[in-house]
Protein backbone atom coordinates (compact mmCIF):
# COMPACT_ATOMS: atom_id res chain seq x y z
CA UNK A 1 0.00 0.00 0.00
CA UNK A 2 1.38 3.34 -0.65
CA UNK A 3 0.32 6.88 0.79
CA UNK A 4 -1.73 7.61 -1.99
CA UNK A 5 -3.74 4.47 -1.99
CA UNK A 6 -5.28 5.83 1.04
CA UNK A 7 -9.05 6.78 0.35
CA UNK A 8 -10.51 7.06 4.03
CA UNK A 9 -10.27 9.98 5.94
CA UNK A 10 -7.67 10.25 8.87
CA UNK A 11 -9.61 11.37 12.29
CA UNK A 12 -6.88 13.32 14.33
CA UNK A 13 -8.54 13.59 17.95
CA UNK A 14 -7.14 16.02 20.34
CA UNK A 15 -7.08 16.30 24.16
CA UNK A 16 -3.37 17.92 24.32
CA UNK A 17 -1.75 21.28 26.38
CA UNK A 18 0.95 20.73 23.71
CA UNK A 19 4.34 19.85 23.44
CA UNK A 20 7.24 19.56 21.09
CA UNK A 21 7.08 21.98 18.37
CA UNK A 22 9.49 19.40 16.15
CA UNK A 23 7.37 16.63 16.98
CA UNK A 24 4.56 18.81 15.92
CA UNK A 25 5.91 19.52 12.44
CA UNK A 26 6.79 16.24 11.56
CA UNK A 27 3.64 15.23 12.38
CA UNK A 28 2.54 18.32 10.08
CA UNK A 29 4.46 16.66 7.17
CA UNK A 30 3.06 13.23 7.81
CA UNK A 31 -0.61 14.83 7.52
CA UNK A 32 0.33 16.96 4.40
CA UNK A 33 1.92 14.02 1.88
CA UNK A 34 -1.61 11.69 2.99
CA UNK A 35 -3.93 12.30 -0.07
CA UNK A 36 -7.12 11.44 1.91
CA UNK A 37 -8.86 14.17 3.61
CA UNK A 38 -7.73 14.75 6.90
CA UNK A 39 -10.65 15.62 10.18
CA UNK A 40 -9.17 17.17 13.30
CA UNK A 41 -11.50 17.02 16.41
CA UNK A 42 -11.14 18.79 19.58
CA UNK A 43 -12.49 16.82 22.72
CA UNK A 44 -11.09 18.52 25.29
CA UNK A 45 -8.73 20.98 24.63
CA UNK A 46 -5.92 21.47 22.22
CA UNK A 47 -3.48 24.10 23.69
CA UNK A 48 -0.08 25.39 22.03
CA UNK A 49 1.35 22.86 19.84
CA UNK A 50 -1.87 21.03 19.52
CA UNK A 51 -3.43 23.80 18.85
CA UNK A 52 -1.72 24.37 15.59
CA UNK A 53 -1.96 20.64 15.03
CA UNK A 54 -6.15 21.08 15.25
CA UNK A 55 -5.17 23.63 12.31
CA UNK A 56 -4.26 20.80 9.95
CA UNK A 57 -7.19 19.28 9.64
CA UNK A 58 -8.97 19.39 6.16
CA UNK A 59 -12.08 19.73 8.28
CA UNK A 60 -11.53 20.80 11.88
CA UNK A 61 -14.84 20.42 14.49
CA UNK A 62 -14.55 21.10 18.21
CA UNK A 63 -17.12 19.81 20.55
CA UNK A 64 -19.55 22.29 22.39
CA UNK A 65 -17.63 23.36 25.68
CA UNK A 66 -14.10 22.67 24.26
CA UNK A 67 -11.40 25.35 23.89
CA UNK A 68 -8.83 26.17 21.81
CA UNK A 69 -5.48 28.14 22.82
CA UNK A 70 -2.70 30.09 21.25
CA UNK A 71 0.15 31.51 22.71
CA UNK A 72 3.72 32.76 21.77
CA UNK A 73 6.14 29.58 21.86
CA UNK A 74 7.52 29.26 25.34
CA UNK A 75 10.86 27.74 26.54
CA UNK A 76 13.08 27.33 29.32
CA UNK A 77 16.96 28.04 30.45
CA UNK A 78 17.23 25.79 33.01
CA UNK A 79 20.88 25.25 33.67
CA UNK A 80 21.82 26.38 29.87
CA UNK A 81 25.17 27.53 28.92
CA UNK A 82 25.22 30.96 27.35
CA UNK A 83 25.47 29.41 23.57
CA UNK A 84 23.00 26.86 24.28
CA UNK A 85 20.74 29.77 25.16
CA UNK A 86 21.59 31.82 22.10
CA UNK A 87 20.85 28.72 20.48
CA UNK A 88 17.51 28.43 21.92
CA UNK A 89 16.65 31.92 21.29
CA UNK A 90 16.74 30.89 17.44
CA UNK A 91 14.88 27.83 17.65
CA UNK A 92 12.67 30.26 19.40
CA UNK A 93 12.11 32.41 16.52
CA UNK A 94 12.18 29.72 14.08
CA UNK A 95 9.28 28.10 16.03
CA UNK A 96 7.09 31.85 17.07
CA UNK A 97 7.01 32.41 12.96
CA UNK A 98 5.66 28.93 12.33
CA UNK A 99 3.23 29.39 15.21
CA UNK A 100 2.28 33.08 13.33
CA UNK A 101 2.07 31.42 9.72
CA UNK A 102 0.07 28.13 10.58
CA UNK A 103 -2.97 30.63 12.41
CA UNK A 104 -2.65 33.41 9.33
CA UNK A 105 -2.38 30.58 6.82
CA UNK A 106 -5.91 28.74 8.27
CA UNK A 107 -7.80 31.82 9.47
CA UNK A 108 -8.96 35.10 8.46
CA UNK A 109 -6.84 36.84 11.14
CA UNK A 110 -3.90 39.01 9.94
CA UNK A 111 -0.24 38.41 10.89
CA UNK A 112 -0.50 41.56 12.94
CA UNK A 113 -3.77 40.81 14.91
CA UNK A 114 -2.22 36.99 15.83
CA UNK A 115 0.86 38.82 16.82
CA UNK A 116 -1.00 41.46 18.84
CA UNK A 117 -3.53 38.35 20.33
CA UNK A 118 -0.66 35.99 21.57
CA UNK A 119 2.01 38.51 22.47
CA UNK A 120 2.43 38.28 26.27
CA UNK A 121 -0.62 36.06 26.77
CA UNK A 122 -2.70 33.10 25.88
CA UNK A 123 -5.63 33.36 23.35
CA UNK A 124 -8.32 31.41 24.23
CA UNK A 125 -11.05 30.58 21.54
CA UNK A 126 -14.44 28.80 22.53
CA UNK A 127 -15.83 27.00 19.27
CA UNK A 128 -18.57 29.92 18.18
CA UNK A 129 -15.31 32.61 17.82
CA UNK A 130 -13.30 29.08 16.22
CA UNK A 131 -15.73 29.00 13.55
CA UNK A 132 -15.83 32.62 13.21
CA UNK A 133 -12.35 33.41 12.50
CA UNK A 134 -12.17 30.11 10.59
CA UNK A 135 -10.44 28.20 13.10
CA UNK A 136 -12.62 25.41 12.80
CA UNK A 137 -15.16 24.40 10.19
CA UNK A 138 -17.94 22.84 12.46
CA UNK A 139 -19.26 22.52 16.08
CA UNK A 140 -20.75 19.62 17.30
CA UNK A 141 -22.66 18.66 20.21
CA UNK A 142 -22.03 14.78 20.58
CA UNK A 143 -19.02 13.02 18.90
CA UNK A 144 -22.20 10.26 17.03
CA UNK A 145 -22.73 13.46 14.88
CA UNK A 146 -19.94 12.34 13.24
Amino acid sequence: MTVTSIQEPIYVIINSNGGNIRALRTIKTALKISTCKIITIIIGVARSSAAILFLQGDERIMLQNTELLFHEPRGTYTNATYLEMLSDTKKCKIDYDFFINEIVRITTLSKKSVKKRILNIDYILIPEEAVKIGAATKIITDISQL
